[in-house]
């Protein structure tokens, strides 16, 4: 979990980080912010107790589907949820490409170029 997943997920509580604290336990309002500003790693009981008291909603497809699957597998449900979440909180976000300005752009156009005088100079 990184800290900008436990401060999502706060803030969708509608917690304020003394009131995560004091829900963690074990913790201070300052701990929270360094954990979610990444300056100190989430201990992960913290991300099981967030986890574990965290409200999921599925379509009724999706949630057949891990129904399924728990079954074939011979897991209880809970459990598989409870890693495909693990699994997405801790995969890497994917990087966003950089933008790159229109080809078209006027200022790349070699005629605006800073080189060039205006084709109307004399």
């Amino acid at each position: 979990m990184t800290g900008s997943q436990l401060k999502s997920l706060r803030e969708a509580r509608g917690m304020t980080q003394a009131q995560l604290s004091e829900f963690l336990g074990d913790s201070t309002p300052g701990t929270v912010s360094r954990w979610e500003k990444d300056v100190h790693e989430i201990p992960h009981w913290v991300e099981d107790k967030m986890l574990n008291s965290t409200t999921v909603t599925l379509p009724l497809d999706a949630l057949q589907q891990l129904m399924t699957l728990a079954s074939e597998r011979r897991q209880d449900f809970s459990e598989l949820l409870a890693t495909a979440i693990r699994s997405m909180l801790h995969q890497a976000p994917a990087a966003d490409p950089p933008a790159d300005p229109p080809a078209d752009s006027p200022a790349d156009s070699p005629a605006n170029s800073p080189a060039d005088p205006p084709a109307n100079a004399a």
